[in-house]
């Protein structure tokens, strides 16, 4: 159920044991594959293609929403494959989640701190992909997801699930506008208090989600990576300010046939 960096021709990707054995296409960029966000430069759509080519798609497949942080999730299908994927212009507006039932569409989402958040049924062939970060998980995005991942035919009981790489607690002090937030939800256990000042753990806050949603942590892979640590792996926007780069994870629904 691990994660492990892998070298690939377009550099190393993140990828992760389970849902490798779910059969889920799959991945987390590193810095190797460049600033993956459309204000990455001109050669996002080459970099995007690059890595569509490491999972045997065409980019084409490459589909994500206008990341708002906040908690829209959309159904992505034929008539919304590649929405996103080659230029920003047609991405799906006010979404930080996509659920699909579909092979051969690709899911993205990009971040540098926020967590990617994997969701796989191998039984009905459905996948989602989250865009968590603080807000967005006090915006309730992973139930909502969940939520839409249950009507399109997944199951919490059959789900194979991960979290990315994401900033950990140590390198992310916050202000009492997260604690209250995380409170407000049942979320206290995602703070830490050290030498008068507050520290949230997004993972301990979206593995309490997804339990809520009936996925027991013990059964969730989560990578072991801060992107504020791994200065050399990860872009972090903690780390970096503004100018920081945009790691992409993606995603495609397991193809039964």
């Amino acid at each position: 159920m691990g994660w492990e960096i892998r070298s690939t021709q377009s550099g190393r990707l993140a990828v992760c044991s389970a849902l490798e054995d779910a059969g889920a296409p799959h991945a987390v960029t590193t810095q190797d594959q460049g600033s993956l966000a459309w204000d990455g430069g001109p050669s996002v759509v080459a970099q995007r293609k690059a890595v569509c080519r490491a999972l045997g798609m065409p980019l084409e497949a490459l589909t994500q929403g206008r990341q708002v942080h906040g908690a829209g999730v959309a159904t992505v299908g034929s008539a919304e494959r590649g929405r996103g994927g080659a230029r920003p212009d047609d991405a799906l507006p006010d979404t930080d989640a996509l659920v699909t039932a579909e092979p051969g569409i690709l899911l993205c989402v990009t971040a540098a701190d926020c967590l990617p958040v994997f969701l796989v049924d191998t039984a009905s062939g459905v996948a989602a992909l989250m865009h968590a970060g603080w807000r967005g998980i006090a915006a309730e995005v992973v139930p909502r997801a969940m939520q839409q991942f249950r009507a399109s035919g997944g199951s919490p009981m059959r789900a194979v699930a991960a979290i990315g790489p994401g900033i950990c607690p140590r390198c992310f002090e916050v202000g009492p506008d997260v604690c209250q937030a995380f409170s407000q939800l049942g979320l206290d256990a995602a703070l830490e208090a050290s030498g008068g000042r507050w520290r949230a753990d997004l993972r301990r806050a979206v593995l309490a989600q997804l339990e809520w949603c009936g996925i027991p942590g013990r059964a969730v892979s989560v990578a072991p990576w801060c992107t504020a640590c791994h200065a050399t792996l990860f872009f972090s926007h903690r780390r970096e300010g503004a100018a920081a780069g945009r790691q992409a994870a993606v995603l495609a629904a397991p193809d039964g046939s």
